[in-house]
């Protein structure tokens, strides 16, 4: 019967610190998901400056291209150089298609 005893204190106590590692698995759980909810919250905070942040930037950089900034003339003169490019290439391909029907 001792022996009985002895073998119950045990899973009892065994029974107490699993309850216990439950418990704090528990908290610590909720902390988790409290901490994830605020991430979450800073991450959307986050986001919404970025977008402002670059909506500025490219507000910015507009102006800068109508004040006449270096970087801007180079970008403007290459997307009017492409420009001229397609359509000096959609003029030969009429040239082309228009001495083809001839």
């Amino acid at each position: 019967m001792n022996n009985y005893s002895h073998e119950m204190l045990v899973l009892e106590k065994k029974i107490i610190k699993l309850i216990n590692n439950l418990k704090e698995n528990h908290l610590m759980l909720n902390q988790l998901k409290t901490q994830l909810s605020d991430l979450k919250t800073i991450e959307k905070s986050l986001s919404t400056k970025l977008n402002i942040l670059k909506n500025q930037n490219h507000s910015l950089q507009i102006a800068n291209n109508l004040l006449g900034g270096v970087e801007g003339k180079n970008i403007t003169k290459t997307k009017i150089n492409r420009l001229i490019k397609q359509v000096e290439d959609c003029i030969i391909h009429i040239t082309e298609i228009k001495n083809d029907e001839s």
